[in-house]
């Protein structure tokens, strides 16, 4: 009678060789081990294992809102994972604006709007891979650029001695 004894790594295996991947994916040579044994004689054999991400679960984006100033150029990077977190190199990423505000091109660079204010879910992104699609969005929020220039209304006046006249000044970004 040969007996049988099983090892593994990257997973589990039970006593008659069902072997369970564990979470993490790569490729993990020797992973599934036999020892069979009859008698005084012990030969081994081992099995490399392939593990894949599983299914497209969710998107991970920056930190909602995301904070820029009026007009700033942003590289935003998405990673679409699997329930453990690891990375489905699959996925086909798309991303979008949702209103006039802004632009994010195909590569996921992104153009804030140049007027200041609060932008709830203004960038989305859609993940596809195998069949199964997810989407998120990104929130936000712009401060205005630095002082860039002032001006002073009228620009130029005329007024009698003794008189008054009010100007106004503003700075802009």
């Amino acid at each position: 009678m040969v007996e049988l004894s099983w090892s593994a790594t990257g997973g589990t295996v039970d006593s008659i060789g069902v072997f369970t991947a564990g979470t993490k994916p790569g490729k993990y040579p020797n992973a599934l081990e036999v020892r069979a044994t009859q008698g005084l004689v012990v030969v081994r054999s081992s099995a490399t294992v392939t593990i894949r991400p599983d299914v497209l679960d969710h998107l991970e984006l920056p930190t909602s809102p995301l904070s820029l100033t009026a007009g700033e150029k942003r590289k935003l990077v998405a990673r679409a994972v699997d329930k453990y977190g690891n990375e489905v190199g699959e996925a086909k990423l798309a991303w979008a604006v949702i209103v006039a505000t802004g632009s994010v091109d195909e590569a996921g660079n992104f153009a804030a709007p140049t007027k200041a204010g609060s932008f709830p879910d203004l960038i989305r992104v859609h993940a596809q891979a195998e069949g199964i699609t997810k989407e998120a969005s990104l929130s936000v929020t712009v401060s205005p650029s630095s002082l860039a220039s002032a001006s002073i209304l009228p620009a130029n006046a005329v007024i009698s001695t003794k008189t008054q006249q009010q100007f106004s000044a503003t700075g802009a970004d």
